[in-house]
């Protein structure tokens, strides 16, 4: 007598439909952790300025009192926009079956850039934030890893 195999489709479409949900689900919440993540890294962020000013060296924009709890680039400084509640983000569907997270400054000030890419002036050294790489990265490695997760799961 034969073996007989069998095979339903619909278990495949089942898997097929909680894995794609379930990367999506990831990918959409890359994007408010990658723009957690930019914030973090700004505050974090040290200059020498800044921390000049954290130790009471010298004085901020407009008046700021000195010294100052943190060294990071949270003041606008050259600019008045407010680097660190300028980050954003946001998740859409961009095209069928095509989803985009996207996190950072939908319209940078030219200052934000500076200090995101650093500069050299005079003897002055601004090493760069990289922020957006960083968070990039950061989320990179956490999508992949939870769509490893997904996969071995979905078994």
């Amino acid at each position: 007598m034969a073996r007989r195999q069998y095979f339903n489709v619909d278990i495949l479409e089942q898997w097929k439909d909680r894995v794609i949900n379930e990367a999506v689900d990831a990918l959409r919440d890359a994007a408010p952790d990658g723009e957690a993540s930019v914030r973090e890294t700004i505050h974090a962020a040290v200059t020498p300025w800044g921390a000049a000013r954290q130790a009471g060296e010298v004085h901020g924009p407009k008046g700021t009192a000195t010294p100052r709890e943190h060294a990071g680039r949270i003041e606008g400084g050259l600019d008045s926009q407010d680097m660190i509640g300028s980050v954003d983000s946001t998740f859409e569907e961009v095209g069928a079956n095509v989803w985009e997270a996207r996190w950072g400054w939908s319209d940078p000030a030219k200052y934000f850039l500076i200090q995101e890419h650093g500069f050299k002036e005079y003897d002055t050294n601004i090493v760069p934030m990289e922020s957006l790489q960083r968070s990039l990265d950061e989320q990179e490695a956490e999508f992949a890893a939870r769509l490893r997760s997904i996969t071995r799961g979905a078994s």
